[in-house]
Formats: C-alpha cells, structure tokens, sequence
C-alpha cells in the first residue's frame, strides 16, 4: 500500500465509528501501552481518557479489540485485528515493509564490508534473539552533530555526555560537512541514504539541524529520519521538520516520552493525523515497555529495585499473555541482565503441586541494546569516527555495543582514509592458518554426546554434530572456547590427535565464521585500535 493511500485513510472521517482511522487507533494504542491508566478503567469507562487525549474512536471498538485477543497477543500479531482495524493493520504493514527496506538497502556496495555487515546480523540473531534483531535495521552509518545531549534521560542507553558543542552551519563547516557526505556516499554506496543525523545526541539540540538534513537529501538521497525527546522545545519547529521530512520521502520518525505529563502534552498540542508517521516510544516508568539494560541505566543503582520491580510486572503480563498454562503455575521471576547464561525468566511451580523443584523456562527478550548501527559513527564536532555493531550490554560493551576501532580526522580526505582502513583492518573476508580464532565470548557452549551447541539464552544458535566424529568436535570446540590458539595451530592439533585433515578443520572454522559465531571484536585484553588517519 502506498503513502498516499495510507494517508487518506488516516484523514478518514473522526466520526466513522464502523472504521476508524489509523492516526486515531495508534493513538489510543499509546494511551493504552502507556502505565496512565489502568487497564480496567479503559475498558469500562474509556470515553473520558479517549476525549483527554484527542482520540476519536467509538468506545464500543476498545471492547471489540480487546476480545480479538490483539491487546493481548504477542506484539506485531496483526492478523488478530478485527476487520474494522483494516486501516491500522494496512498502516502498520507498509511500516514494517518500510523498515525491510531500510535493512535491506543498508548493504554496503563494498563486497567485503557487505560480508562483515551480514555476519554481524547472524551474530545478532543468536546473541540479541529475532525478535530484537529483526527490530535493528543495521544501518551503516551515522552522524553526531553535537557533542554530547542537553536531555539527560536518565535511562539512556549510550550514556550520552552533557551537551558541550554544537556543529554549526557556518560556511567552512557546510563545506566541510558537504565533503565528508561525498566521502561516506563513495566508501558505503547508495546505503549510505539511509544514514541518521543522531547517536548519543538529540537533534533538535542542533539549531541548524534542518539545513544539514537538506544536505543530506541533496547528496546521499534521503532526508535522514529524527529521534528526539525534546519536540515540546520548540512545537512549531518541530511540526515543520516532520512535515518536510515525510514530503521528502522518510516514512517514520520518532519522540521518545520520558513522563506521563509530555505524553500528555504531546497528545494535546499534535493531532493524531500529525503524528501518524511519528513513532512515540514510551520510556515513561509507568508504560509496558522494559527498558534496554545498557549504558547509564546499569549505572542508576538508586532507580534498578523500583525500575526491576516494575519490570517484573511487566514480564509477567508478558508471560501471561504468551504462555497462559505455565503463568498459572508461576510464583516467581528472575529477570537477568543479557549476556547472562541463565534464562531470561524462570517460572517456577506453585509449592502446593506435587513437584514443587520443576522449572520452567521462558525466553522473553529483555532488550540488552538501543544500536541499530552496524557500520561508522561520525562526529562532526570532535571529528572522530568509531567502527561499531550492535551487542548485549555487558561489562566490556556497557553501551550495547562493540567498539572495533576509533580514530579522528582533520579533512574530508583523512576520513576517507580512515574508514578504508577500518575495512581492511576489522573485515577479514576468511579465517587464514594465522587468525588467533574464538567464539563470541557471550555465547553458550554446550558440549552433548554428537559435539556441541552453541547459543544464547533465547534459544538461538549454531549446532555442530557428526556422530562419526563426536570426539573430534568436542576437541574443536574446547580449542575454540578457551580461545588461546591460531586457527593453523587447531588445525594441526586435530590432524595429529584425530587424523582429520587440515584443510577439512580450516573449513569447519570458516564456515562458523561466516556464520557469525567466531569472534571478529578486539580481544579482551586490548583497547579498540586508536588510529589518527593524518598522523
């Protein structure tokens, strides 16, 4: 379904009761992910909350939605949408596809960081689990335009430092910023239109955000899409950028809503319609979504008993809307960090059956991580570029992400120098003899009687069996676990202790490689590469 048709649906007529719009049923769904009302009171007597928020949809419909099981269902289970639902569900179609093709066009033209890109995907899907991984577009590259943010969210998962520089549109640094756009567009190829203008930034801080949007536009193809949690800043700014950038072809943006109070500001100053393309995402502790463990959020130890109190609430909704019979018998959940060998949740068995020790084990993905960057962050201010890929947060990546190597820069050339060098260096195209090789240092290994297994705690992974050669695999594995040897090395080893050729245990190793278990990050024991590309 295309934009336009979308968009006259959601102009639709406020008083067609049988079908409402789908600007009008996304905004009650932010009412009712929200944590402002119990859920009760907006089945029961929902016309005062609907008119509160702007939101014109016969009451009568709440019920019919409800009982179609879509509240309650897994997220994203649109065909239990009542026919009435059909704009919403259409609506919500062409986002996903839209997302898809952000993904799918995110491939660099680069052959060898197109490889590096998909085995950073793979990686994902067994470390972060499918429903996150498919969420994260991996898009190639990004800009900061400030340093640092203004908002301070206490949440936040890239830790972001207090605003202390702004990139302006002064003449030089237009040119500049011009230059360095040619140099990203040349070293990625047409993914690069799919670049964001914010990381560790709001870009509303930015006051000549909008002009650097244009460049992008002119040069890479695409007026970059807008995370911001600061739209009540400046309404009217805020109402135009949305408006060019969807006339410009960008689908989705985006308001993060930190409190019950900007929620229901933003619902009273933008109308439904305005915000139809606009993804609000409720950060709010009272909303049903859990929060990223990563970055500063680790670090809040005043706010983690409250926020994992609420939390467990939350994935015991989650766990009685997924897996009804095992709630039943649940009495308590243990909710772990990502990266943690231990399930996600453990339900265990009301005291009063017969087996009180029997667990049951849930895997619901508690998000480890807010990347969705698989490629080069760019800071016009400092004039750094760091080579990052999406991760668990964990005690060495405690941002969600892998660091592979950071420089700086001085001209639009110096970068251009740096980023081949970063393909060079961290985008091996195979594993050779000289490789020091180890899985993912955050994945399970389990050996069984046939070789191993390796995985996450969301049940993803990579088998490796052969009954013929069970011995064999467990050796190759516990090499590559423990991590100490050159990939030549392991091979020789297993010629001589199992007499399985060389060059068959070299290709055993490329194929896990090329899979995405076989680590390409720094080792532990050493600083991402610094390389100052002028130097």
């Amino acid at each position: 379904m295309n934009l336009q048709s979308i968009d006259s649906q959601a102009v639709r007529s406020k008083v067609d009761a049988e079908y409402p719009s789908a600007a009008h049923v996304k905004r009650f769904l932010e009412v009712w992910c929200s944590g402002l009302y119990k859920k009760e009171d907006l089945l029961t007597r929902p016309q005062e909350i609907l008119d509160a928020h702007h939101v014109a949809i016969d009451p009568s419909l709440i019920s019919v939605l409800f009982e179609s099981k879509f509240l309650r269902g897994k997220s994203g289970k649109f065909d239990l949408l009542p026919p009435q639902f059909d704009a919403f569900r259409d609506f919500m179609m062409t986002k996903i596809q839209w997302r898809q093709q952000i993904r799918t066009g995110s491939a660099p033209a680069d052959p060898i960081f197109r490889e590096f890109r998909e085995r950073q995907i793979q990686r994902c899907e067994i470390e972060l689990g499918s429903d996150q991984n498919t969420a994260i577009v991996h898009t190639p590259v990004v800009f900061e335009l400030t340093r640092g943010c203004s908002v301070k969210c206490w949440f936040c998962a890239l830790d972001a430092p207090p605003l202390t520089g702004i990139f302006d549109y002064s003449p030089e640094n237009a040119r500049f910023f011009r230059d360095v756009l040619r140099v990203v567009k040349d070293v990625i190829g047409p993914a690069s239109k799919w670049a964001s203008s914010y990381w560790g930034t709001d870009p509303l801080d930015n006051p000549d955000q909008e002009k650097f949007s244009l460049d992008f536009r002119e040069i890479l193809g695409m007026y970059p899409q807008t995370t911001t949690a600061i739209p009540l800043r400046a309404p009217e700014r805020t109402r135009k950028l949305l408006e060019v950038s969807h006339a410009s072809g960008c689908l989705v943006n985006r308001f993060s809503v930190r409190t019950p109070a900007q929620l229901r500001k933003i619902h009273d100053t933008f109308s439904a319609e305005e915000l139809l393309y606009t993804e609000l995402v409720l950060q709010n502790l009272e909303s049903d979504s859990v929060k990223a463990r990563a970055g500063r959020l680790i670090h809040f130890a005043d706010d983690l008993p409250k926020l994992a109190a609420k939390d467990e609430e939350k994935l015991l909704n989650m766990l009685q809307e997924r897996e009804p019979e095992l709630a039943a018998k649940a009495t308590s959940i243990l909710i772990n960090l990502p990266g943690s060998t231990e399930p996600i949740i453990r339900a265990t068995s009301n005291a009063d059956e017969e087996d009180t020790s029997e667990e049951y084990n849930v895997s619901i993905n508690v998000p480890g991580t807010t990347s969705c960057l698989t490629g080069f962050k760019i800071n016009m201010v400092d004039r750094t570029v760091e080579l990052l890929s999406p991760c668990p947060a964990n005690e060495r990546w405690p941002l969600g992400h892998i660091v592979f190597e950071e420089g700086t820069f001085d001209t639009a050339e110096d970068l251009r120098t740096l980023m081949l060098g970063m393909i060079s260096r961290n985008m091996a195209e195979r594993v050779v003899p000289e490789s020091l090789v180890r899985f993912v240092p955050r994945l399970i290994y389990r050996e069984d009687p046939e070789g191993f297994r390796l995985g996450s705690v969301f049940g993803n992974g990579v088998i490796c069996h052969d009954p013929t050669r069970s011995a064999y695999l467990h050796r190759l594995g516990n090499l590559l676990r423990e991590g100490k040897k050159r990939a030549g090395e392991i091979a020789m080893l297993c010629f001589y202790e199992f007499g399985v050729p060389e060059n068959y245990t070299m290709g055993s190793i490329n194929n896990m490689f090329h899979q995405g278990i076989i680590a390409e990050e720094p080792i532990a024991t050493e600083a991402p590469i610094a390389v100052a590309a002028y130097q």
